[in-house]
């Protein structure tokens, strides 16, 4: 995906010396692989193929940015749903979401999920090339228990702000995000405009197909890689 020299994501932050700090930097998301993603292998117990073998996952690792959590935070949600931040650096600000902004309307099974939400004022800020937008979302394959990133979609190319809606997902209480945490998950992506088709298979649908799960399933793992490797060198 990010292949053409000649694209560019940049952040830039409000913060004059945040980035300074290498660890609140943002950075590709396979810099912040999960722990026990890395621990696995494909083939374990004799399996002969595992997650570690799927498409989908080695592909959106390559293909997303991580911001971080800029400073030691604290969450605390009371009995009543209401939520604050208290920050290590007072000059980063969170604002409470009130209920009657988007829970209140809710399907059931998120309010019974959702302590709070509340909102960072990020100092990171985000830009894409022109006809470029940005996907947020949470942060994959770490299962936070305690907190979730709101889906969304951003213009970046021209508007560069990524406050994050934040649900708390724990009970009431408090927890802490630590400086450096994986915190929300950017996906760049061109703008374009498509028409839907569906239809029955045909004979050259079949052939693609046939032809792709033979890269796969011709290797014990790593077939995928390799074709998309094959395919893009040509």
């Amino acid at each position: 995906m990010f292949k053409n020299n000649d694209l560019k994501v940049e952040f830039f932050s409000s913060h004059p010396y945040l980035n300074e700090i290498p660890e609140c930097r943002p950075a590709p998301l396979s810099k912040f692989i999960p722990e026990w993603w890395s621990k696995f292998r494909p083939n374990d117990l004799g399996i002969n193929k595992t997650i570690k073998d799927c498409p989908s996952f080695p592909e959106m690792f390559s293909s997303a940015y991580v911001v971080p959590m800029w400073a030691d935070t604290k969450i605390t949600v009371d009995e009543n749903g209401n939520g604050y931040a208290d920050v290590a650096n007072n000059e980063f600000s969170w604002t409470f979401h009130h209920p009657n902004q988007f829970l209140n309307f809710a399907p059931k099974n998120i309010k019974e999920k959702v302590s709070a939400i509340l909102k960072p004022d990020c100092p990171w800020h985000m830009i894409t090339p022109k006809g470029y937008s940005t996907y947020q979302a949470g942060s994959f394959y770490h299962f936070n228990e305690n907190f979730d990133i709101m889906s969304g979609i951003v213009r970046t190319d021209i508007h560069h702000e990524i406050n994050q809606q934040v649900m708390v997902t724990s009970k009431p209480g408090t927890f802490t995000i630590k400086r450096g945490d994986p915190f929300a998950v950017y996906f760049p992506f061109k703008r374009d405009k498509f028409s839907l088709e569906t239809r029955s298979a045909s004979e050259q649908d079949w052939k693609k197909f046939q032809i792709a799960k033979t890269w796969l399933f011709t290797k014990f793992s790593g077939g995928y890689l390799e074709m998309v490797k094959h395919y893009d060198d040509k």
